[in-house]
C-alpha cells in the first residue's frame, strides 16, 4: 500500500460568453451542512461577459438541491420582470436539470418551486 500512488482526473472548465444578444446566468449557494442556513446568488452576464445584475440573498434552514431551485427560480423572476427573452440559466445540478424538465421524480420539498420553475420557463 505504500507504493500506492492515486491517478487524479480532471478536465478543464472554462466560462464562455454567451452567443450574440443573448444573456447567461450562472448561479451558486452555498449551506451549513445540508439541511442548514444557506444562501444563493446568480449573477446574469452578456454577450461580451460584462455584468447586467447580480443578486443574493441568505434562506432560512434547508438542504443545497432547494437552494439552488429557489436560485433558479428568482433568476427567472428577474429576467421576466426586466424583459429578458434571450437567456441561459446554467446548472451545475444534473438532478435538479432533470426534475425541472420532468424526467425525474421531484421531492415533496421541492415541488412548488419546481412548479414555479416550470411556469416561468
Amino acid at each position: 500500500m505504500s507504493t500506492y500512488k492515486p491517478r487524479l482526473h480532471y478536465h478543464q472548465v472554462v466560462w464562455k460568453n454567451p452567443e450574440h444578444l443573448q444573456l447567461e446566468c450562472n448561479r451558486d449557494v452555498a449551506c451549513r451542512a445540508n439541511a442548514g442556513m444557506s444562501l444563493y446568488g446568480f449573477c446574469i452576464r452578456d454577450e461580451r461577459g460584462d455584468l447586467v445584475c447580480t443578486r443574493a440573498k441568505g434562506l432560512e434552514l434547508g438542504t443545497n438541491i432547494e437552494a439552488k431551485a429557489i436560485a433558479i427560480k428568482e433568476a427567472l423572476e428577474y429576467c421576466r420582470k426586466e424583459l429578458f427573452t434571450n437567456f441561459i440559466i446554467e446548472t451545475d445540478s444534473l438532478s435538479l436539470k432533470y426534475m425541472i424538465l420532468k424526467q425525474w421524480k421531484i421531492p415533496w420539498e421541492l415541488v412548488g418551486v419546481i412548479e414555479e420553475i416550470g411556469i416561468l420557463i
